[in-house]
């Protein structure tokens, strides 16, 4: 191998006993993590992780919404399509 590849953490979710479930899975790019969702039958993909932002219980509805907003507008300009 001439160049060491390195993989992004991509977020996928699945439907088990009414509920959905989501699992981090590591690939090279986008379509290798749609190849990986397929082969793996039942998985989602929903999109690539951005960030983990520790929050307080508390503030959580509020700090929620501008998340939301966030992951909103990044999807919106993301040069990936699902």
């Amino acid at each position: 191998m001439d160049e060491q590849r390195t993989c992004d953490r991509f977020v996928t979710s699945y439907d088990w006993d009414g509920k959905v479930w989501t699992l981090y899975l590591y690939a090279y790019d986008w379509e290798d993590a749609k190849a990986r969702c397929n082969a793996l039958g039942r998985l989602r993909l929903d999109g690539k992780f951005a960030m983990s932002l520790p929050v307080a219980p508390a503030a959580a509805p509020t700090v929620g919404l501008f998340v939301r907003a966030g992951c909103w507008l990044r999807n919106l300009f993301s040069h990936c399509s699902a």
